[in-house]
């Protein structure tokens, strides 16, 4: 279901570059920095490569990619790219999804 979340300005930046346009806005996002602002809108970790949503939002699993990046490294722009479809097609995110407080 989507949902208007409110984040702080740092989760905003991170949803921002992965849920905006392909290629457009794209910033560096690390993957420490994408498991900080999942969990700020509820998810939780179930095993090392998923996320659990909280029921407001859903119940299908986020699946994170094996290999989808190492503490401290950006995450790419294909897996970026890939997540964007990924939480479009699992809760209905897009770039206008999220706002800041």
């Amino acid at each position: 279901m989507k949902l208007p979340m409110y984040v702080s300005e740092s989760d905003y930046k991170v949803f921002a570059s992965i849920l905006g346009d392909f290629g457009e806005h794209r910033g560096p996002v690390r993957l420490e920095d994408f498991l900080k602002a999942m969990k700020s809108v509820g998810f939780g970790r179930h095993g090392a490569y998923e996320l659990v949503p909280p029921p407001r939002i859903g119940r299908k699993l986020f699946n994170l990619a094996k290999g989808s990046g190492k503490p401290g490294k950006a995450i790419s722009d294909h897996m970026q790219d890939g997540w964007k479809i990924e939480l479009h097609n699992l809760y209905g995110w897009t770039a206008e999804t999220f706002y800041t407080y």
